[in-house]
C-alpha cells in the first residue's frame, strides 16, 4: 500500500512546488504616445505663475469680439487640448505614426486608422527637440448631435505659450449649427 501511495505524494509535492513558482507575465506592451496630458498640465502651471496677458478674438456664428484678459484660470483655458489625448487603453494599436524628420525639425503625426476614433489626428512638430506647435482633430458623430473640433497650439523657443487656436463646429439635430472660433495671442 505505501507503493501505491508513494508517486501520488509526488505528484502532490511537485504539483504545491509549482504553485509557490513565480508567474511568468507579459511584457509591459502599452503603448506611449505624446504625453499630451502631462504637458497640458505643465503648461497650464507655467502659464500660473506668468504675469502676461492674452488678446482673445471670439467667434460665434459669425459675430466677432476682441478681449484682452490677464487674469486667466489657465487649467481650465487649456483643457480643451486634454480632449486630444490618445494614451488611453482602449486605444492601443489605434493609430498610425508617421515622422519626418530633417537636421533641426521633426514632426510626428498620430493618424487613426479607423472614423470611430474621436481624435482622427494629433500631430507634434519639434525644432531642436523643443516643442513648437501642436495640432489635433476631433469628431463625434452621434445620432442626435455631431461635433467637430481642431485646434492648434503655438509655442516659442522657450516652450511658453505664445497663441493658440481653437475651432468648434456643433450640430445637434433640431435646433441647428452653432460654430465658434477662439483664437488666443500673448501681448
Amino acid at each position: 500500500m505505501k507503493s501505491t501511495l508513494f508517486p501520488f505524494i509526488l505528484i502532490g509535492l511537485f504539483s504545491l512546488n509549482s504553485c509557490n513558482a513565480p508567474l511568468q507575465t507579459e511584457k509591459n506592451t502599452e503603448e506611449i504616445h505624446f504625453d499630451l496630458i502631462s504637458f497640458t498640465d505643465a503648461l497650464a502651471s507655467q502659464l500660473e505663475n506668468d504675469n502676461d496677458s492674452f488678446q482673445y478674438k471670439l467667434t460665434v456664428n459669425n459675430e466677432e469680439k476682441v478681449v484682452s484678459k490677464a487674469e486667466i484660470d489657465w487649467e481650465k483655458e487649456i483643457s480643451f487640448i486634454k480632449q486630444a489625448d490618445i494614451n488611453k487603453p482602449i486605444l492601443k494599436g489605434a493609430y498610425e505614426i508617421n515622422e519626418q524628420k530633417s537636421n533641426t525639425q521633426e514632426q510626428v503625426d498620430y493618424v487613426a486608422k479607423s472614423e470611430k476614433e474621436k481624435v482622427r489626428q494629433l500631430s507634434i512638430f519639434k525644432e531642436n527637440n523643443h516643442i513648437t506647435r501642436i495640432e489635433a482633430q476631433i469628431f463625434e458623430d452621434l445620432q442626435l448631435f455631431s461635433s467637430y473640433k481642431s485646434f492648434w497650439v503655438q509655442l516659442d523657443s522657450t516652450q511658453a505659450l505664445k497663441a493658440y487656436h481653437l475651432e468648434s463646429k456643433e450640430e445637434i439635430l433640431f435646433l441647428g449649427n452653432k460654430l465658434f472660433t477662439v483664437s488666443a495671442q500673448r501681448q
